[in-house]
């Protein structure tokens, strides 16, 4: 097994990385590159190496880069977009098929990065896809984390849910968020661009052309993309017994990890 730092540029000629997890042995083989969500550093996510772990044991590489300015990459985090971290992701496909001649790469992505992936030309041609926790529906959850955050600030002894967030809503707010440039998320300032664009977006009607080579997995607990907002029709559901939205806890791992495998067609 080799480990690889392995560097590569974005469109605006910022140095981004990534882990390259590799036998050495080229083509004729099958990849898989991981995508973590909003603001996650995927390189680092114990979730993907423990994934990518069990993958070289089966001599199948894989690859989790992390987005421009986020975790071992260069570049502004502010500026994001969807359309950015699509060509991010174009990149970094490019530089590891390249690398280990490969003949298909199949997806495992979290949260956002289900939107970003379903962006792209990509995801016509995995093999497979595992989406973890996805956050398809842009415009409705949107609104709800908005509504989280502000009601806890008001009154933090309300619980704010899918099934009562609208009854909390503020649209009037909520607009002059979106259009709010230098926001605070939990770890970057982040321009107005993603959120004027994200909040008009449900991508499910695009992933369910992926429904048949698609396997969902969603914790049964998840806060941030509760089982409710998933309005999406797959192959296959996994809803991980008091499953948060991380789905990284050993006891979570042990529920979904090989089944995902299993579906990746890999064993």
């Amino acid at each position: 097994m080799k480990t690889n730092l392995v560097e590569f540029k974005n469109q605006n000629d910022d140095v981004l990385r990534g882990i390259e997890v590799t036998s050495g042995n080229l083509g004729n083989r099958e990849g898989v590159i991981f995508l973590g969500g909003f603001e996650r550093k995927t390189s680092t996510e114990p979730q993907f190496k423990r994934m990518a772990d069990l993958l070289i044991a089966m001599d199948v590489p894989s690859f989790r880069f992390d987005y421009t300015g986020l975790g071992l990459s260069d570049g502004a985090f502010r500026s994001v977009t969807n359309s950015r971290m699509v060509s991010d992701l174009l990149a970094a496909t490019e530089v590891f098929k390249s690398r280990n001649r490969l003949n298909s790469l199949s997806f495992v992505v979290h949260s956002n990065s289900a939107c970003v992936l379903v962006s792209s030309s990509l995801a016509i041609l995995a093999s497979r896809i595992v989406f973890l926790a996805p956050a398809f529906d842009q415009i409705n959850l949107s609104k709800f984390w908005f509504t989280q955050k502000r009601m806890s600030k008001i009154d933090s002894n309300i619980k704010i849910t899918w099934l009562n967030y609208n009854k909390y809503f503020s649209n009037t707010e909520f607009r002059r968020f979106v259009i709010q440039d230098s926001k605070m998320t939990k770890q970057n300032y982040l321009d107005s661009a993603y959120h004027l664009y994200n909040t008009e977006v449900d991508y499910t009607s695009i992933a369910e052309t992926f429904s048949q080579k698609s396997m969902v997995v969603i914790g049964s607990e998840d806060r941030v993309t509760p089982r409710e907002s998933l309005h999406y029709n797959c192959s296959k559901l996994l809803i991980v017994d008091q499953g948060d939205h991380y789905l990284a806890r050993p006891d979570m791992l042990d529920q979904w990890l090989k089944k995902a495998i299993n579906f990746l067609k890999l064993v």
